[in-house]
């Protein structure tokens, strides 16, 4: 009997081991230090807008202390929260972004290409559907980040974009005077805690 209690103990004891050495954890978005920012260009000026009230989640594999997979991510912004300090590029932004019809801009993780890991840095290529306007397009990005103290983590990058790829007919404002540029770099810096 005390045999069998030893080997039962055993084997749970090695079963706790393999969860710390194997473990998934779930992170999310610190809202207060992330940030999402568009940066763009016009026939007058360049111009950026933030992204607010944004909602993601990740889920990070750690094997033997160390990240191994990213294996979920997920991200939500309200469309009419993507705003700038210049109330007309905002509503003519909305206009185009059909805010009424399509609420929320998403995106869905779907492979991560590679993944590099050097001590507490981190840097890698995912894909994934980003979806704007009602269009679903798939994209690449280009991150970098770090673990840091504390269980959290620092992802950042620039994804470039053009507007017509989700059919949005790019605002103009000043009776066409101004036209804002196709193209668009989206620049973000997201820190996750679990």
């Amino acid at each position: 009997m005390k045999i069998r209690m030893k080997k039962m103990y055993l084997l749970m004891l090695l079963a706790g081991m393999a969860f710390m050495v194997n473990a998934q954890t779930k992170y999310y978005l610190d809202n207060n230090n992330s940030s999402l920012v568009v940066e763009g260009t016009s026939t007058v000026h360049d111009w950026e807008m933030e992204a607010n009230g944004l909602k993601s989640a990740i889920v990070l594999h750690f094997k033997d202390n160390s990240l191994a997979s990213i294996e979920n991510a997920d991200f939500t912004s309200p469309a009419k929260k993507v705003l700038s300090d210049n109330r007309i590029m905002n509503n003519k932004t909305h206009d185009a972004l059909k805010v009424d019809e399509y609420p929320e801009i998403t995106f869905n993780l779907k492979s991560v290409n590679h993944l590099d890991v050097s001590g507490n840095s981190i840097s890698g290529e995912v894909t994934g559907i980003l979806k704007i306007a009602g269009i679903a397009r798939t994209i690449r990005i280009n991150f970098s980040g770090r673990m840091n103290p504390g269980n959290s983590v620092t992802f950042s990058g620039t994804v470039p974009l053009k507007m017509s790829e989700f059919n949005i007919e790019p605002p103009t404002a000043m009776l066409g005077a101004l036209k804002t540029g196709d193209k668009v770099k989206i620049n973000f810096k997201f820190i996750y805690k679990s």
